[in-house]
């Protein structure tokens, strides 16, 4: 799937495209591709942490959003995920205070043990994709390859100063 994305991207580059795309809110039932109606975007960005909430509400709506998101794929958008991590070492948001990274390298403590698990839910999420992506449109005349990669961007924005890695 990496390669396909690679040659999509290649034949942008050789055709001197630029992929224009969108953010979604994930995390809303109904209206999280409202920004997306009516346009066909080269590149839908979504958080990973935003679609496993989706997952752990009451009526959970994972699911519909999923194959929203492929559709968008199989339509021609290359996926772009990232993913707001829980602070591991307070429990809190992603825009806690700065740790070092290094305990979440070294096992035996809570922190590696919560990151760890966090991160393995998000790639069950990813996982997800790839099961679900269904067999090729034969009709389909906008793609050279099949696929449903997706561009994983963790901890993303590192550089910054608002996020807890």
């Amino acid at each position: 799937m990496a390669v396909c994305l690679a040659a999509r991207l290649d034949r942008w580059a050789n055709a001197g495209l630029m992929g224009i795309g969108q953010q979604v809110n994930i995390s809303s039932f109904e209206q999280w591709d409202a920004p997306l109606r009516g346009i066909n975007p080269a590149i839908i960005g979504f958080d990973l942490q935003e679609l496993d909430q989706a997952a752990s509400v009451e009526h959970p709506y994972v699911d519909e959003n999923i194959e929203g998101l492929l559709q968008h794929a199989h339509n021609g958008a290359i996926l772009v995920a990232v993913w707001h991590a829980t602070d591991p070492f307070s429990g809190g948001t992603s825009h806690s205070p700065r740790h070092r990274l290094e305990p979440l390298l070294q096992e035996g403590n809570e922190a590696y043990e919560r990151f760890w698990a966090d991160w393995d839910r998000k790639l069950d999420l990813i996982k997800r994709f790839q099961e679900g992506a269904g067999e090729p449109d034969a009709t389909d005349q906008r793609s050279q390859c099949w696929c449903t990669a997706i561009v994983l961007r963790p901890l993303h924005e590192a550089n910054g100063g608002f996020f807890w890695w």
